[in-house]
Parts: structure tokens; sequence; C-alpha cells
């Protein structure tokens, strides 16, 4: 799930289907993601603070996990099934 910066975009994406992040700690978005992950993520301290910006679709929200590593310096692991993500 790429990362796609949309300025302007209103809180309320979601009911399109859509998480709006700006500039927000790794971890807040995680959080906002969690009601539609399939999955727990745990996510360490470093990698909870990088900040990242742009849309995630609702129904990809474990393809954005998975593609992380695309977008931050972070390693995504899935392990007893739960999602880690660590700084690199």
């Amino acid at each position: 799930a790429a990362l796609h910066v949309r300025p302007g975009v209103p809180a309320a994406s979601w009911r399109q289907g859509v998480v709006t992040l700006d500039d927000v700690p790794l971890g807040e978005a995680i959080e906002r993601l969690r009601r539609y992950l399939p999955r727990p993520v745990d996510v360490d301290a470093r990698a909870a603070a990088l900040r990242l910006s742009g849309q995630v679709r609702i129904a990809q929200a474990e393809d954005f996990v998975r593609a992380l590593p695309s977008a931050a310096p972070v390693r995504v692991r899935l392990e007893a099934g739960r999602w880690s993500v660590a700084a690199r």
C-alpha cells in the first residue's frame, strides 16, 4: 500500500474508506488503523516516533503494514499471528 500525500483531504475521509495521515507518528498511525487490522501490531518506541504522511485504504490496512519498510526505516515481521514493527 503506497503512501500518497494529498493535501487538503478532509478528516472524515474514512467515510470513503480511507484513513488520512498528515505528519503523524507511526505509533499513532497504527492506532488509527488497529480496528481494521486482522492481527495485532506491536511497534517499538523508535519506530513509533517516525512520522508519516499519506493515505491508507481501510480495506488494505494490512498491506500498509507489509509496505512500511518501503516508506520508513523499519523492519516488519509476522510471527505467531502478530506483526512486529521495529526501527532499522
